[in-house]
């Protein structure tokens, strides 16, 4: 699959459907429509310089949540493959992903979750800090307990050991 959006770029995919529907509204619909349209509007921005920022290839973005100092990172799948996922992370280490079936239907997700402004690098420096590194120990020790290879008292005593 060709991971390239070409340009010109496409409007972020509810910015085009907003403008088009706000032509044929009547006046209540209008009011209602015109809410969710400067929604839109600035994740259209946003949509618009990441891609410009990347060349129409998402593939290796990182964005982040300014609000709550998270961030994303677009990456092809590597438990599905032919499929794409956003990464999530924070300066704690990583806490979740998304899986989609094309880049442009992850970024499309995390443009609406609120993760719009460029962040290219951050996953390198965050990764070198003690905060990585101790979430990254928490993280681990509970898929160990989950698995069932060590109890939760194991897991606090290897924790207050660290």
């Amino acid at each position: 699959m060709d991971t390239v959006i070409p340009k010109p770029f496409p409007d972020f995919p509810d910015h085009a459907w907003l403008q088009s529907e706000l032509l044929q509204a009547c006046p209540l619909e209008r009011k209602l429509l015109e809410s969710a349209a400067e929604t839109a509007y600035h994740r259209n921005i946003a949509w618009h310089d990441i891609l410009e920022s990347c060349d129409g290839n998402v593939v290796g973005v990182e964005l982040r949540k300014e609000r709550l100092e998270q961030y994303a990172l677009i990456l092809h799948d590597p438990s599905e493959p032919g499929r794409f996922r956003a990464q999530f992370y924070d300066a704690r280490g990583f806490f979740g992903h998304i899986t989609r079936d094309t880049p442009w239907d992850v970024l499309h997700e995390v443009v609406c979750d609120g993760f719009q402004k460029i962040a290219n690098g951050a996953l390198l420096t965050l990764s070198k800090t003690d905060a990585w590194e101790r979430g990254s120990l928490v993280t681990n020790l509970i898929a160990e307990v989950n698995q069932g290879r060590i109890t939760y008292d194991d897991l606090l005593v290897q924790l207050k050991q660290a």
